[in-house]
């Protein structure tokens, strides 16, 4: 069987079929579709607050964001304004983002723990005039706050419960010191940013329409792609991050589910969350269930709620996800390898239910999306046999508005044709799956072979001694780059002696790949750098070589 489609040009289609975006042309803004969900196709459903142990439903939410949006105008933030909100994952953070839908605005967001220059960083890339910010985020930055662009900070503050609970803005006006440059035609049809993750350096924001967010919710509930309907679903990646935003709340809404906010509450807290709640669906990267695998007291929680493990943003190891699933009595798990960017602003390529693709690959391109990979040496030429290493581009139907207020990085991200230079590598099988192998970026030049530092990642995981770890590439004057990794250990092994815990490490990675993929050089350390969607930060593990 193939998976995709393949035409004489190089480019691959999905067997899934195309998207009909006539099925959406009711959907003009993002203030009607929001209405229409909340108010009168799901009004009962539930949207859970894990901190406070409350919960609300989707009609009480719209009606409070509706005061909100009221009590913003009547503060004279008009439409059109820029707008950017530092909350937790709470109901305020919701509520804040429906008010700006039906004011016209255009939101983005930092992450709740972000340092006041992270945050004023994004106020300056957004061009943000308005800011606003719950009460414990206030608290915590009030003595730092300060931007030029500014013209208004609001404070949020809310109380109650279900059918109780409201919220309260109190405004602080300033007098803005400069105003933003940007092409407010840049802006037509544009509904809010999303950042891009930052794990190559500072994030960028990242245009979303209307356009997109409704093909992004409809694409990602294809019969078998994630199942949401009647779930009860965990969200506990920022929702400043598409994972958290769109792929965890929009789609879950958009299918009525039962939602349950929580900051990222830690690997092991999750089971928590899963016990407490009866979660059926969970969304984390393959670290997080890595970790649950080798945790000694698993069999102590109840997890038979839990149906659907969606992961994706590394390769997943499914040695330990099989084991998981058996330590924690869920022999049909499912869990899905799944993969997207913020740039498509949500998944792009996901495995289905009915359709048996290797679980290791990522499974079928969604209906709208077309794909090539592009040959490294020759990227004009595209790759259509298996196993040749490339660059997968993306295309979907409404295009790549991609980065505000940077035409130059936009230019340099699309090719003539309008597909988007995703930086991964991949290749296909005979098939026509497509795996994986690693980012552009990541890729180890060490003696004119090019190593996959993902697939060496996945060979140090393998050793019962370490519970996280990366891998980059150190500069070497006689190999060019070496392969370097970093290791935390699980607690048995720091017991242990660091140099036997090393050589135990290299001699298990050595045991799994050739002679000119082993790791060169291994460092322990007690945390890997990670953003807040859970990816690794290798431009600062870089610094420590």
């Amino acid at each position: 069987m193939k998976f995709h489609s393949c035409s004489r040009d190089g480019i691959f289609e999905s067997v899934l079929g195309k998207y009909d975006p006539t099925i959406d042309k009711n959907w003009t803004s993002m203030a009607e579709l929001s209405k229409h969900i909340f108010t009168e196709l799901y009004p009962e459903s539930k949207i859970i607050e894990a901190s406070s142990d409350h919960e609300i439903s989707y009609n009480h939410l719209f009606k409070t964001a509706r005061k909100t949006a009221n009590q913003f105008r009547e503060m004279g933030v008009e439409s059109g304004t820029l707008l950017h909100l530092v909350s937790e994952n709470d109901f305020d953070w919701l509520v804040v983002l429906i008010a700006s839908y039906l004011n016209g605005y255009v939101i983005a967001s930092s992450h709740p723990v972000s340092p006041w220059p992270e945050v004023s960083g994004g106020i300056d890339s957004q061009c943000a005039t308005v800011l606003v910010l719950t009460r414990k985020c206030y608290d915590r930055l009030r003595d730092e706050i300060d931007n030029p662009f500014l013209s208004h900070i609001f404070v949020t503050d809310n109380s109650g419960n279900r059918d109780s609970y409201e919220i309260s803005l109190t405004c602080i006006r300033r007098e803005p010191k400069k105003v933003p440059k940007y092409d407010p035609e840049e802006l037509n049809g544009v509904c809010q940013f999303l950042f891009s993750s930052g794990t190559t350096g500072k994030a960028k924001p990242i245009k979303v329409t209307c356009e997109m967010m409704i093909h992004s919710c409809r694409r990602n509930s294809y019969p078998g792609c994630t199942e949401y309907s009647r779930s009860i679903s965990l969200v506990t990646q920022p929702l400043t991050h598409v994972g958290g935003l769109i792929f965890g709340v929009m789609v879950g809404v958009y299918n009525g589910a039962t939602i349950v906010l929580a900051d990222y509450p830690g690997s092991l807290k999750f089971l928590d969350l899963i016990q407490k709640y009866k979660l059926t669906h969970v969304s984390v990267v393959p670290a997080v269930i890595n970790s649950w695998a080798k945790y000694p007291d698993l069999e102590q929680y109840n997890l038979t709620s839990l149906k659907y493990v969606l992961t994706g943003a590394s390769d997943p190891n499914f040695e330990l996800i099989h084991k998981f699933a058996q330590r924690s009595g869920n022999p049909s798990l499912i869990v899905k390898n799944t993969y997207g960017a913020t740039e498509s602003n949500s998944c792009t390529f996901a495995n289905i239910d009915s359709i048996p693709t290797n679980p290791i690959s990522i499974g079928l391109a969604l209906p709208g999306i077309t794909f090539k990979i592009a040959d490294l040496n020759d990227p004009p030429n595209f790759i259509t046999e298996a196993g040749k290493q490339g660059e997968l581009y993306i295309k979907q139907h409404y295009g790549f508005p991609l980065y505000f207020n940077d035409p130059q990085r936009t230019k340099e991200s699309l090719t003539e044709d309008g597909f988007y230079k995703t930086g991964d590598l991949a290749t296909l099988d005979e098939e026509f799956q497509v795996f994986i192998s690693g980012r552009l970026k990541d890729a180890i030049k060490f003696r004119g072979f090019t190593l996959s530092a993902s697939s060496l990642e996945d060979a140090v995981m393998q050793s019962d001694l370490v519970a996280d770890c990366a891998v980059v590439g150190k500069s070497d004057p006689n190999c060019y780059q070496i392969p370097v990794a970093f290791v935390v250990l699980v607690n048995e092994a720091k017991l242990m002696e660091e140099k036997l815990v090393i050589e135990s490490i290299l001699g298990h990675v050595a045991s799994h790949v050739s002679e000119y993929k082993q790791i060169r050089e291994l460092y322990i350390i007690e945390k890997i750098p990670r953003n807040t969607n859970g990816k690794v930060q290798k431009f600062i593990l870089n610094k420590l070589l």
